[in-house]
Parts: C-alpha cells; sequence; structure tokens
C-alpha cells in the first residue's frame, strides 16, 4: 500500500491535528513546486478539516484528477445518453460560479436538479436503472464522472430495484 493510501485511508479516523502532522511526515523532502505544490496545498486544506466526513469528501475530490471524466465542458450542453445498470455515483464539478445540472430521464424530462454555487464539487447517487443524459447550463467550465457503486457503497440493492429516488442522494462537497 502506497504512503499516500494510507494516508487517505486514516484521514476518517484520524483528528485534524493527527492527519495534518501525519501528511507532513508522509510529505517531509517533497519539493512544493508547480503542480506538486498545488497538490500539497490541497492535501493540507483536506487534512486541515476537523469534520471527519468533509475531510475524507475533500480527499475522494483530490482522487477525482486523477480520473478521466465522463463528460466535461463549458457553459451550456447535453450529453450522450448513458445507461444506469447499478446504483451510479455522479460527481460534477464546476470550475465557476454557476452550473445547473438536470439529470433527463430516457424521455427527456427532468429527472433531478442539481445545482453548484460557486467552484467546487457535488455528488448525486443514481439509484433508478435506466437511459439518462445531463443537461449542463454553467458559467464556465465543468466536468461529471460516473461511478458504479458497488458492495456496500450507495443505496440498498432493494431501493434500485424499486425504482424509488426521493432525491436523498444529493451531496455537497467542498473542494479547496
Amino acid at each position: 500500500m502506497s504512503r499516500g493510501a494510507l494516508l487517505t485511508g486514516a484521514a476518517l479516523f484520524l483528528s485534524p491535528a493527527a492527519a495534518q502532522e501525519a501528511l507532513h511526515e508522509t510529505l517531509s523532502g517533497v519539493a512544493a513546486r508547480g503542480a506538486e505544490g498545488a497538490l500539497i496545498a490541497r492535501l493540507e486544506h483536506c487534512a486541515g478539516l476537523s469534520e471527519a466526513g468533509r475531510r475524507l469528501a475533500c480527499f475522494d475530490a483530490l482522487a477525482l484528477d486523477r480520473v478521466e471524466p465522463a463528460f466535461e465542458g463549458r457553459l451550456g450542453s447535453r450529453t450522450e445518453p448513458f445507461e444506469v445498470t447499478a446504483p451510479t455515483l455522479l460527481r460534477f464539478e464546476s470550475d465557476d460560479v454557476i452550473m445547473v445540472v438536470y439529470l433527463l430521464d430516457e424521455a427527456g424530462e427532468v429527472f433531478q436538479n442539481l445545482h453548484r454555487a460557486g467552484r467546487g464539487l457535488g455528488e448525486y447517487e443514481i439509484r433508478r436503472l435506466g437511459t439518462y443524459s445531463l443537461q449542463v447550463n454553467a458559467s464556465g467550465s465543468w466536468r461529471a464522472w460516473l461511478t458504479p457503486l458497488t458492495g456496500g457503497e450507495g443505496a440498498e440493492a432493494g431501493d434500485a430495484a424499486s425504482g424509488v429516488d426521493e432525491g436523498e442522494g444529493l451531496r455537497d462537497l467542498s473542494a479547496p
């Protein structure tokens, strides 16, 4: 296991002070220049968050930088349809002040209205199986990722099978 993976996993259990200390030990001797310096600053920000859930969400958001988005664009656009065959986590990120994401069903009707006020990352669990697309209206650049949820992640399997989704899967994550 890499030191970074160990640190990220421990972030849930450590106090902010202990997380920051572990981070500094892990990063000792790392030259903070360019992209590396920006990453170190973001790691330090995450480690300093006091609430465990927000701290872990911040570290999770950093991991997205290493995964290609399923969709990305600037201003407004509609994505190609995509199939949800298992409960799926939709993560969306805005680089500007406004982002409204409409999760559209197969008929093009709004299934869920999602938004970001300001820069940052939000997520929504798509629990109902089917074909969807996204209509994104933003004032700047944006990205969206689709990650199938497995095992204990997300909603119970019964929720997905029933086709019921009442919107409680929406979460707003703070990213530095």
